[in-house]
């Protein structure tokens, strides 16, 4: 079984989230916070960092989450650098959308069908890292404030460091990535190292959302 966190304010929806997504198959609810402020507290416990240590991804509630909730959020991913957030919403709002994903959000589920998109994240064929950053395009792509895009591309990439980013939006893992552009495991994490760094972002999703905003792929 596959261990996660659910983070979610309402107590009722929790519950109904919890009662849910005990339907996915190969996962397992094994933490539950009220807010990302009480997760950024408990993690001074030897307690709750052993058990988010086992735990893939966590599932957090945005729409009522607070700005003090995404600061804490990015020391959260400082802390436990390995965790998957999964950012729950009700619409691709982009006020809630872009500063979860500067915040360190790695992809977004529809509340109501939450349990069905996590099972096809589980069952793509790539890494759930990889599966969550194409969800990035989907709901950014669904928004329908017509200024998220920009004509305009500020940062200037390389040509394959494009192919790789491009990649990235389409949701292939680094290592499909190398294959189909015919470059080595290594040097395909040498461009997405140096796209990162020339974006000013720190995650796929991060970098997918940039590459949306500014029409690159």
């Amino acid at each position: 079984m596959l261990p996660f966190a659910l983070i979610e304010s309402n107590p009722a929806l929790s519950r109904r989230l919890g009662m849910t997504l005990r339907t996915v198959s190969g996962v397992k609810l094994v933490a539950d916070y009220a807010s990302v402020m009480e997760l950024e507290t408990a993690l001074r416990e030897r307690a709750t960092r052993r058990a988010l240590s086992q735990c893939e991804f966590a599932l957090l509630g945005l729409n009522e989450a607070h700005a003090q909730d995404l600061r804490a959020l990015r020391q959260v991913k400082l802390r436990v650098r390995h965790l998957i957030i999964l950012g729950l919403v009700h619409t691709p709002d982009p006020a809630v959308l872009l500063p979860a994903l500067q915040a360190g959000v790695d992809g977004f589920l529809s509340y109501p069908s939450a349990a069905p998109q996590l099972l096809a994240l589980l069952e793509a064929d790539t890494s759930l890292r990889a599966a969550a950053a194409t969800t990035v395009v989907d709901w950014l792509r669904a928004t329908k404030d017509t200024a998220f895009r920009l004509s305009a591309t500020p940062v200037l990439l390389t040509q394959r460091e494009r192919d790789v980013l491009c990649c990235l939006v389409r949701g292939l893992s680094y290592q499909l990535a190398a294959a189909q552009l015919g470059i080595s495991l290594d040097t395909a994490r040498s461009h997405i190292k140096s796209v990162y760094k020339k974006l000013g972002v720190n995650s796929a999703a991060q970098a997918v959302a940039y590459a949306l905003r500014y029409e690159l792929c």
